[in-house]
């Protein structure tokens, strides 16, 4: 990389970034955009307490599935505090996962031209700089990914350094997010493909890829089996609550194996598709023409180009199967940014990396597959619209017992996913359009491909600097209802005072209370049977830990916040033009149980106050 493309690299991205942080202080005080980020600066700051690896004090629980981002904040929190602590580390390694793409970039097609272009492109895809700004592991786990896949690009042979330090850091990608795995596996799968062809079958160097493996996870997996008896951290059977393959399969439950394998794997494909779609639609419809250039190059990196475009095209339905929790675009693709650069890698060589393939021994699978993926998606979206418009009013009015309200979600559900599968056809078709040798040889006319080029780079910087606001709303939402509410509570409650949260890591980091998680994030006593339902959480409470506060979401905990006998409310804290929260108000409630021994709370207002975002502060 020459100094000149660093410093342009380096220039944009600090000027992105300053956009985004100034524009979050225009709106209010600094913080995270995102309740998550809080849980981390808790665990860290009680690592830096000696209380060890806890968001309880003196309750060990492996409750983070990202730990080694949360060691590394432990490093930074008692010299910088939580915010600074959690962005400049942020900030730096998502750089690093810039620098990376750029290495592969122009470890693939040769050119630095390409590479800068590929990298710029990947700035100005917004949620990399929501996630290098958010206090969360987005850019760890981005830099590790994607600088081992360098290496492994980079490697000649399975006994290679090179390949070794792929894969450490493969595996240190999976402590800093589980679903880097796939690139574990990836590596390998293509590895052992490499192994059987070849003539000299040398079992030494899988030895040390296992030993890599085995010696960077043990200790991670030694402590979720001390502190929750499995595994895995409390996080995931939390979030995941038994609908991934693997617990499908331990279970016997045959449905939701079909689930797990079938409709998980589709429907996080698609939507991926069209969430990212309104990211930066020329790279995303010509990601696929990338794919076609990757796999069929001739180079000496053919079988590492197929892997890294199957990799791409798996990784996403893979998350569905392995690790369901809403999609790969939860919360601004927080679990999946590491795919964003690549993703601009694809549409860049799509677009702009002159390769001539053969792409008629794909016509017709090629035509089959998007015509059918087209058809049947605007059937979905468009004949599914008909009959829930002019049937299925007639049916409710005649069968009171239906619900409407369901009804009309499903129909949002069913006519989104139609829109998702005819854009994949759609994108599917453009990938092959775009390298027939007429319509390659059009985009690289000298006078079109820079208007190309600069149409590419404005429709980013123009989605980026709108989403700006996006990244500013999501922290004053976290604070106008967690942090503000923890606050409060803080200085109401009394030592001892414990209060049942939905969004723990505010309340744990300024509530100062010990924390009773109703979603079971770091709460052993509450598995996910008991999840499925408030109520029953409640009778857990009532037979077993009496809280002296809750505070929560109130239409989410729908029968908890309903028990006014017990749980009387204090205080609404509100936010407007919410864009990240469950719910845009978070209630605090003081506890009082029925025949409870508790001393008497703090004297407080009798009546529940809203606070409301006021005009200054949108």
């Amino acid at each position: 990389m020459s100094k000149k493309h660093l410093i342009s690299i380096s220039l944009i991205y600090l000027a992105t970034c300053a956009f985004y942080y100034l524009r979050m202080i225009s709106m209010t005080y600094p913080g995270f955009p995102l309740d998550d980020s809080w849980i981390h600066q808790v665990f860290a700051r009680n690592l830096v307490n000696g209380y060890g690896f806890s968001f309880n004090p003196g309750q060990p629980i492996a409750g983070a599935t990202a730990p080694l981002w949360t060691l590394l904040l432990a490093l930074t929190w008692p010299l910088m505090g939580p915010i600074a602590g959690g962005m400049i580390p942020g900030l730096i390694l998502q750089w690093l996962a810039y620098l990376a793409i750029y290495k592969i970039a122009q470890k693939i097609t040769g050119n630095n031209k390409l590479a800068l272009l590929n990298t710029v492109v990947s700035i100005l895809l917004w949620p990399t700089i929501w996630g290098a700004l958010s206090g969360m592991e987005t850019g760890l786990f981005s830099a590790l990914s994607l600088w081992g896949l360098y290496f492994y690009f980079r490697s000649d042979r399975l006994s290679d350094k090179y390949s070794y330090i792929a894969y450490a850091l493969f595996t240190l990608a999976f402590l800093a997010r589980p679903e880097c795995a796939l690139f574990i596996a990836a590596a390998g799968i293509r590895d052992f493909y490499q192994w059987v062809k070849s003539d000299k079958r040398e079992f030494l160097p899988w030895i040390y890829r296992f030993l890599i493996v085995f010696l960077i996870t043990a200790p991670y997996f030694i402590f979720n089996l001390l502190s929750t008896g499995t595994p895995l951290p409390s996080t995931f059977a939390a979030k995941i609550r038994g609908h991934d393959l693997i617990s499908a399969i331990l279970n016997g439950d045959i449905k939701r194996i079909l689930h797990a394998i079938t409709v998980n794997p589709y429907f996080y494909l698609q939507h991926f598709y069209r969430k990212t779609l309104s990211i930066n639609p020329i790279i995303v419809l010509a990601s696929m023409a990338g794919v076609f250039k990757l796999i069929s190059s001739s180079n000496g990196l053919k079988s590492k180009n197929v892997m890294l475009g199957m990799l791409f095209l798996l990784y996403v339905p893979l998350m569905g199967v392995f690790s369901p929790i809403f999609s790969a675009a939860y919360q601004q693709f927080r679990y999946a940014t590491n795919l964003f650069p690549i993703l601009a890698l694809l549409g860049i060589l799509g677009f702009f990396w002159n390769r001539e393939i053969d792409m008629k021994r794909y016509f017709k699978i090629i035509v089959i597959v998007s015509a059918i993926l087209i058809v049947a998606g605007l059937g979905l979206k468009y004949i599914f619209k008909y009959f829930s418009d002019q049937i299925i009013p007639l049916i409710i009015e005649s069968e009171p017992r239906l619900d409407m309200d369901r009804w009309e979600r499903l129909y949002g559900v069913v006519t989104r996913v139609g829109y998702g599968t005819a854009l994949m056809g759609l994108i599917l078709f453009t990938g092959y359009i775009l390298n027939t040798k007429s319509v390659s040889a059009f985009v690289n006319k000298h006078y079109l491909r820079p208007i190309l080029i600069a149409l590419t780079i404005v429709t980013g910087a123009y989605v980026t600097i709108r989403n700006a606001d996006t990244y500013a709303n999501n922290v004053r939402n976290i604070n106008e209802a967690d942090v503000d509410a923890a606050i409060f509570l803080g200085e109401i409650a009394e030592e001892g005072d414990v209060v049942a949260v939905n969004d723990i890591g505010s309340f744990g980091y300024f509530a100062n209370m010990e924390i009773f998680d109703l979603w079971g994030l770091v709460n052993r006593e509450l598995d996910y049977n008991i999840l499925e339902s408030d109520s029953l959480i409640f009778e857990y409470m009532y037979d077993n830990r009496r809280v002296d506060y809750m505070a929560v979401f109130p239409s989410w905990f729908g029968y908890l916040s309903s028990r006014t006998d017990v749980f009387k409310p204090l205080k609404t804290f509100a936010s407007e033009n919410n864009t990240i929260l469950a719910e845009d108000s978070t209630v605090v409630y003081r506890a009082v149980w029925p025949d409870s021994l508790a001393r008497s709370p703090a004297v407080l207002p009798d009546a529940p106050i809203d606070i409301k975002a006021s005009d200054s502060d949108l």
